[in-house]
């Protein structure tokens, strides 16, 4: 059984390393480039080829949707 709150704190981490001017992966959208971050640092503007998505930083790094280039 994982440790959850190591996981946690692992995701704490990486939520917390991301910043405006990153370059992403997302695993359905590509590669991106993060535009803004709001709200606490949660809810982020990523720019996917000319298209800008608004999406839940939380669950991106808790999903493992995203990884940092």
């Amino acid at each position: 059984m994982p440790n959850t709150k190591v996981n946690s704190l692992e995701q704490e981490k990486k939520l917390g390393e991301l910043k405006v001017g990153d370059r992403i992966i997302h695993t359905t959208f590509g590669k991106g480039l993060i535009r803004s971050i709001h709200e606490n640092g949660v809810l982020a503007e990523i720019n996917f080829n000319e298209e800008i998505k608004r999406m839940n930083l939380e669950v991106l790094v808790t999903e493992n949707l995203i990884t940092r280039i």
